[in-house]
């Protein structure tokens, strides 16, 4: 870690070594970027050119709903696990998540919401009101 808090490292060649995560690659493991230069100045400018052309390069996500996301959650989940288990996985995702909170953007997802969706359920209790 260096004393200024940023990713610039001298290296033992005398360069100024600057990094930077360009994104995430598909198996979520961190793509990091590299800029070089003879100051520390020099690099510390290359690096913040960098990642300001990662930001404005960054493709705006989708919007996606709550249900959606319980869809390829539940695809990826049924790759893993035993079939009992995902059919319990459903059953949870149809009979709690997707009635009441299954339309709602992602976006509009707050704590506040979340308390509120779990103070609901210990009111109500389960689904056959047993």
């Amino acid at each position: 870690m260096s004393k200024r808090g940023e990713n610039i490292y001298k290296r033992k060649d005398n360069r100024w070594e600057g990094r930077y995560e360009k994104g995430r690659a598909v198996n979520g493991k961190r793509r990091l970027g590299y800029v070089y230069g003879k100051t520390y100045r020099e690099t510390k400018i290359k690096l913040l050119q960098a990642q300001l052309q990662v930001l404005q390069n960054m493709p705006e996500e989708p919007a996606c709903t709550i249900g959606e996301l319980a869809e390829q959650w539940l695809l990826k989940e049924k790759l893993i696990v035993k079939p009992s288990t995902y059919a319990k996985y459903r059953a949870n995702v149809e009979n709690h998540i997707l009635p009441r909170m299954g339309g709602m953007e992602l976006t509009e997802l707050n704590s506040m919401k979340i308390n509120l969706y779990i103070q609901y359920l210990k009111e109500q209790g389960r689904v056959d009101q047993t």
